[in-house]
């Protein structure tokens, strides 16, 4: 069998095998207060950069944590935003800062937010969210 014809050959069968043996995606919760959000991780330069940009939406209890190594004064911007975020800044399982719906749409250049001090995660969920959960600074936030 020539090589273009085994690696179309055994292509699906391991993509079928990946599937099959992954079992159902495990579903990462940050609670807040009374707020339980199911979070996805961006833990790369990559998926920071790109954040929740280029999405139409964002649900409710949904959110997206941006993970540090180190603490930091992580920048933040809105390029390929399509709706309004509140943005969560924690260090040390605490919240640290926040900035309440920062909008989408903006003129050029975009905006930048900044955290009042460095922050090792942030969490970015819908406009209104943490006004609504009445997070404050200092609020303990767990990891699940």
């Amino acid at each position: 069998m020539n090589e273009p014809v085994r690696r179309r050959t055994l292509a699906p069968v391991c993509a079928a095998l990946a599937l099959a043996c992954s079992g159902p995606p495990a579903v990462d919760l940050v609670e807040i207060r009374d707020a339980r959000i199911e979070i996805e991780i961006a833990d790369d330069q990559d998926a920071q950069a790109l954040g929740l940009g280029e999405r139409e939406t964002l649900p409710w209890n949904r959110g997206m944590l941006l993970v540090y190594e180190e603490p930091t004064r992580v920048a933040i911007w809105m390029k390929g935003m399509r709706f309004d975020i509140d943005i969560v800044w924690i260090r040390d399982g605490r919240i640290i800062d926040m900035t309440w719906r920062a909008p989408h749409a903006t003129p050029e250049p975009l905006p930048v937010y900044y955290p009042r001090e460095a922050a090792d995660r942030v969490l970015e969920v819908p406009a209104g969210y943490a006004e609504a959960h009445g997070f404050r600074i200092g609020d303990r936030v767990r990891f699940e």
